[in-house]
């Protein structure tokens, strides 16, 4: 599986850099992101979150329904019940930060990433093709933000827990 993954990262090296590495990262590594970058962030990555609850949702479907190993309903249950504690997590930052939630208006990129997440939903979409969406979302997301924490980076000492 590790050859597979390298030479997809090979392949598409800067496709994962620019996903990973996103000026809004760099900006929170170097230390010099805006607070209304932030704030905006929140407000649209819980949209982007609510989006991603039922798609894993349907994630735990296909694999209860398609896949050949039990553990992997078990670890998409997991995933789903720590989005409660992530969309909690949203709200109470936002609450800090100010960001009236129920007024955030979804940019068109959010936009059409939820509409990729509800293309993966459909039942022409196997298991296979869902749970990889699932895992390169959810590794691109910790990979990023696990960058504004590595050695060398300046990152806010009220970003920190955010990234984290």
């Amino acid at each position: 599986m590790a050859a597979i993954t390298d030479t997809r990262l090979r392949k598409h090296h800067l496709t994962y850099t620019g996903a990973t590495r996103h000026p809004f990262i760099l900006a929170i590594r170097g230390g010099s992101v805006d607070i209304s970058s932030f704030k905006r962030w929140l407000g649209q990555d819980i949209i982007f979150v609510r989006a991603f609850v039922p798609f894993l949702a349907s994630v735990l479907l296909k694999a209860w329904k398609e896949s050949d190993d039990s553990s992997d309903v078990d670890v998409i249950l997991g995933g789903l019940a720590a989005l409660n504690d992530e969309i909690a997590w949203f709200k109470e930052e936002a609450s800090k930060c100010g960001v009236a939630l129920d007024s955030v208006v979804p940019q068109q990129s959010n936009l059409d990433y939820c509409r990729f997440l509800e293309s993966l939903m459909n039942s022409d979409v196997s298991y296979t093709e869902a749970v990889t969406a699932f895992w390169v979302i959810e590794a691109i997301y910790q990979e990023s933000f696990a960058h504004c924490l590595e050695d060398g980076s300046k990152t806010p000492e009220e970003l920190k827990e955010t990234c984290q």
